[in-house]
């Protein structure tokens, strides 16, 4: 009995220790086929990289956009509500001196710089961040200026750097240059891309404020200077069609 006793003990022994041999071995075999070789790696990293090449230019070029239309509504309240203080002072701004009538010097130390906080005037443009390589054509939404204080022209920076340019474009009979109705604001400044219709928009003196220049009838696509006024009707948020 204790001999047969002792046997089955020895059995039991034996069975437990080749149990445990064997599941080392299949936990052994298990970790060898669950490891990576430094191929299969390199192909993860490899694919991991091509999707964030493609993906992540995506990424930024739509926080871009989302970021230049909170800054055109933030550069447009600025100017608006500083024009408006303005005419609680001087009278609606569709009345303001122009042509003969228009002293440029006056212009901006009576109706424009007392309202905004701390604005630059900028003599030319690289007094406002801009070089000589950007397209002056891209940015004036199809027209050619030359962007500097000059006569009746005037661009100026504000503190948030946003930069508004109020242009000339013609003239009286007697040559005396017209201040024209519309203004230009740069949302981010001398930054890029320095284009109509993605940083650079067109607005208009109205008897009801600074408004967008209006679309009546024209397509963004064609028409960049009607830009602002396609985003504002549309909840100040790009169309599904937008050109940008």
């Amino acid at each position: 009995m204790t001999g047969e006793g002792l046997s089955d003990k020895n059995v039991s022994k034996a069975h437990s220790k080749e149990l445990s041999v064997l599941t080392s071995y299949r936990l052994n075999d298990f970790k060898k086929k669950a490891a990576f070789t430094l191929a299969e790696v390199l192909i993860t990293l490899g694919i991991i990289g091509i999707v964030a090449a493609m993906t992540i230019p995506t990424l930024i070029s739509n926080y871009q956009k989302k970021q230049r239309l909170v800054q055109l509504k933030n550069s447009f309240s600025v100017v608006s509500n500083a024009i408006r203080l303005s005419e609680v002072d001087n009278g609606p701004m569709t009345i303001w001196p122009t042509g003969a009538d228009m002293d440029i010097d006056e212009y901006w130390t009576k109706y424009l710089k007392p309202y905004f906080a701390n604005p630059v005037l900028c003599m030319t443009m690289k007094d406002c961040g801009y070089d000589d390589s950007f397209d002056t054509i891209k940015w004036g939404c199809g027209a050619q200026w030359n962007i500097m204080t000059s006569d009746a022209r005037l661009l100026f920076k504000l503190k948030n750097g946003t930069i508004v340019f109020l242009p000339r474009n013609s003239y009286e009979a007697d040559s005396t240059p017209i201040y024209v109705s519309t203004l230009y604001i740069d949302v981010n400044g001398a930054s890029s891309p320095n284009e109509c219709g993605k940083d650079v928009f067109v607005f208009k003196r109205t008897e009801k404020g600074i408004m967008p220049y209006p679309a009546s009838g024209r397509d963004c696509h064609t028409s960049p200077s009607v830009c602002a006024d396609v985003i504002m009707k549309n909840g100040w948020e790009y169309p599904e069609d937008y050109p940008y």
